[in-house]
């Protein structure tokens, strides 16, 4: 209601509206990355948080928070921006090792379930060096400021979302792959279809999966960035959304 229909604090109605763009932008986002890993490697278990992409993501932000966090010089170099980078980077080496251990597993051929396999160990493995970390940190400092971030990072919240500014940074790439995903639509259906049968009606298959990993991995890339890890959006909502279609 003060939001709403009272003045309040300066700035306290775009904060509301730029977190609730968020809230979207963010379920859009991981819906997306989990329909379209869903449809490109025909299994309906696969999902950001299935693949590694979530978990690569956590892992670049624990090491922002290892050895970034308070370096004043180099985060006015990034303009702030450095912590996503940092996430990027870890969502796409989280995809590579789970594509490599997958590509070792079939012996040269991409297994969907081998990957299913393998990105939930790798998150669980993951998850427990996070309580680690987060562990050793309490220990040492118990007022130390990375304790905050990292239960952000855990739990997930859109507190960070309370600028225009921010708000651009994080939907933007998201408006681009969902842009690139629906013009792609039609080579994702014959992508569902098998690898063989797409090859056969004249896809490159090797592209296009490509592009939709590429894609799949900067869409969750951007939520863990600025929203920490929220899970089961990705694997749940196809899953319903396929039901009511």
């Amino acid at each position: 209601y003060n939001l709403f229909f009272q003045a309040g604090p300066t700035g306290s109605v775009e904060m509301f509206y730029c977190q609730f763009l968020g809230v979207a932008l963010a379920g859009a986002a991981l819906a997306a990355c989990g329909a379209v890993f869903q449809g490109t490697f025909r299994n309906v278990l696969a999902g950001p948080s299935t693949m590694g992409v979530m978990s690569g993501g956590s892992m670049g932000c624990m090491v922002y928070l290892l050895i970034f966090w308070g370096n004043a010089g180099l985060n006015a170099v990034f303009s702030g921006f450095l912590q996503p980078l940092c996430t990027l980077a870890g969502c796409f080496g989280g995809v590579c090792l789970i594509l490599l251990v997958s590509l070792a597993a079939g012996r040269g051929k991409v297994s969907s379930s081998t990957m299913v396999i393998a990105g939930t160990v790798f998150s669980g493995i993951i998850s427990n060096i996070m309580m680690v970390i987060q562990y050793w940190i309490i220990a040492n400092n118990p007022s130390d400021g990375r304790i905050e971030e990292m239960k952000r990072l855990m739990m997930g919240n859109f507190f960070q979302l309370t600028s225009l500014p921010m708000l651009a940074a994080m939907g933007i790439p998201i408006l681009i792959c969902l842009g690139i995903l629906l013009f792609c639509r039609g080579k994702m259906n014959l992508l569902a279809f098998g690898e063989e049968e797409a090859e056969a009606m004249g896809l490159n298959v090797r592209r296009y999966k490509n592009l939709m990993i590429l894609s799949g991995t900067i869409l969750t890339a951007m939520v863990v960035s600025f929203c920490g890890r929220i899970g089961f959006i990705g694997f749940m909502v196809p899953l319903v959304m396929r039901r009511i279609t």
